[in-house]
């Protein structure tokens, strides 16, 4: 049998076994390293410890990476509510000094109210 004909019968069993169930899928996945090694003259060495070594190797870089990113989006929404504070608070103040605008202004229309009724006096 030659190199060809070989990885024709491990496509074929991984066929066969289908992908419900347990070496089906896996023999499906190194079926490109065994081609590329066999193609390659090199005797394959894929084991099943080596490819749940890669998944899991696959599967911290992908944790890592949401980890990074949850970071990234926890620094960003502080900084918003940081800037959402800072707004507020400016509001704040604003209203504050608008409400004093007024007091005054009401106060000046009363004072000046008096005057207007003790002078028709």
């Amino acid at each position: 049998m030659n190199r060809d004909q070989e990885i024709s019968e491990m496509v074929q069993l991984a066929l066969r076994l289908g992908p419900n169930s347990y070496l089906g899928p896996w023999i499906t996945s190194i079926l490109p390293t065994l081609r590329q090694d066999m193609m390659s003259d090199i005797i394959p060495t894929v084991t099943i410890a080596e490819t749940i070594e890669q998944a899991h190797q696959r599967a911290k870089g992908i944790v890592d990476a949401a980890t990074t990113d949850a970071a990234k989006i926890g620094r960003a929404a502080s900084m918003k509510m940081q800037e959402a504070e800072r707004a507020l608070e400016d509001a704040k103040r604003e209203r504050d000094h608008a409400q004093r605008e007024r007091d005054s202004i009401l106060t000046a229309l009363a004072v000046a109210e008096r005057e207007i009724l003790r002078e028709r006096q």
